[in-house]
Formats: C-alpha cells, structure tokens, sequence
C-alpha cells in the first residue's frame, strides 16, 4: 500500500485540524467529537516529556541542551512542555490548521516557533544543528516512502552527539490490516471515499524493525535503545527508538 500523496496528506491532516483537531492527536474514543478539554488535553503533552526524560535518564542516555525539533507537532501538545528544557523549540506540522492553532497556543514566543511543512525533506533546517527530535504518533500516519526520508532528514540536522527519539510501527498484527498492506491504493482509495466521503481519514503505516535499523546505521545513526509500545493500537507491532550519531 503507497499511502497518500504529501498534498492529499496536507488535505486530510488540514480538514482534521478544521473539524476534530485534539481527537486526531490522541484518538481516544471517548473523545472523539471534539469532546477533548483543552487543558486536559494539553496536559496529556507535559505527562508525555515528564515521562520520556524519566525513561531517557533511567536509560542513562545523555540528554543534549540547544535546539529541539518536534516533528507531527500538531496545536503544539509537546512543543510547549519541551520549552522547560531546551533552548530554542520547533515545531513542524504539514497541517496549516494545525499550525495556526498551535501559534494561537504557543506561550514562550520568543523560542517556539512553528512551521508548515509540506515538502518530503527538513530543507528548513541545516545539517547538524539541532540537538534533541521528537517525533511520535506520526510517522504512522505517513506513507513509508516519506517516512523513510524523514528518518534519513532526521539524521543530517541532528547535532554530533545529539539524540532523536521516535515512534513508529513495525508490522502488522491483524490479518485485516495484513491484507490491507497488500491492496493497491487506487483501490483503498476508492473505499474510502466510499466510506467516508468527504471527512479525512487516518492511514496506519509502518517500516519493518530491520529496515529502520538499517536505514540509521547506513546514515550515521547509532542505535542506542528500542523499546516495544502500543501507539499504534492492537493493530500493528510498534517500537520507540532512540538514535544518536
């Protein structure tokens, strides 16, 4: 399965951002239907960088100052709590809806800033200058042509010594989405516009555990960590990485 295109992905994740934000952030079922508190939800952002420097320092993994980067930033959910302890924060998102909100959210203006990002690269940023990136939940919903090149992006502007922690699944579980990663586009496609007309769809994509390895260490990366997670649900078997170079 090709997944969508980046200007289909920009229209879905845009239309997302216009119609149910939070939930498309952290899809919790009871949530959907924009029921999310904003506070609450935000909230949920500081409990995830509380708990990811607890596992970086009881990994014993050197946590760099400087220059964070996080990549799927959505309305800012974990941007704003990385200010607390970098620098200078980024955060890039290919939703303008998403990055319009999360400009309306941003409290510490003068080192957060956001960006659209609707090209394949990180051109935006120049080789080895940021010290700490962030990406969760949203490699996922990337097809892996894209997410292959983001992995190797990630590499170029991270800082020597530096660390990337990212999320991403590795295969599927279930014989449904088995079958699924068989199929043509064209024809998913056509399901979904059959199923969900004119709202956006969420797409679950992965990159095998050994090719993601591989990809890092034939670009400088050094695997220090890889932990299993459930972010992608039931549905697919996902990993935590943590990179350095």
């Amino acid at each position: 399965m090709d997944g969508m295109g980046l200007h289909e992905l920009q229209t879905n994740w845009h239309k997302f951002g216009q119609t149910d934000p939070l939930w498309a952030i952290v899809s919790r079922p009871t949530m959907k239907g924009n029921k999310w508190n904003v506070d609450e939800f935000l909230a949920t952002g500081q409990d995830e960088v509380k708990k990811l420097l607890a596992d970086i320092e009881q990994l014993n993994l050197p946590l760099p100052t400087g220059q964070a980067l996080d990549f799927g930033c959505g309305i800012g959910r974990v941007t704003q709590p990385l200010c607390d302890h970098f620098d200078i924060c980024h955060g890039v998102d290919i939703a303008p809806s998403m990055i319009e909100m999360a400009i309306a959210y941003n409290r510490y203006r003068e080192r957060c800033f956001y960006y659209i990002n609707e090209t394949s690269d990180l051109s935006i940023f120049a080789d080895n200058s940021i010290n700490f990136i962030l990406s969760l939940i949203t490699l996922q919903n990337v097809a892996p042509r894209y997410s292959e090149i983001y992995l190797k992006e990630f590499l170029r502007i991270l800082a020597p010594g530096g660390l990337v922690v990212f999320q991403i699944p590795s295969e599927p579980k279930r014989l449904r989405q088995k079958i699924k990663q068989k199929l043509p586009q064209t024809m998913l496609n056509l399901f979904y516009r059959l199923k969900y007309k004119d709202r956006p769809v969420m797409e679950l994509h992965g990159v095998h555990r050994d090719k993601v390895i591989q990809l890092l260490e034939a670009h400088q990366g050094k695997v220090l960590h890889i932990v299993e997670d459930k972010r992608a649900f039931d549905e697919w078997t996902s990993f935590h990485y943590y990179i350095t170079k």
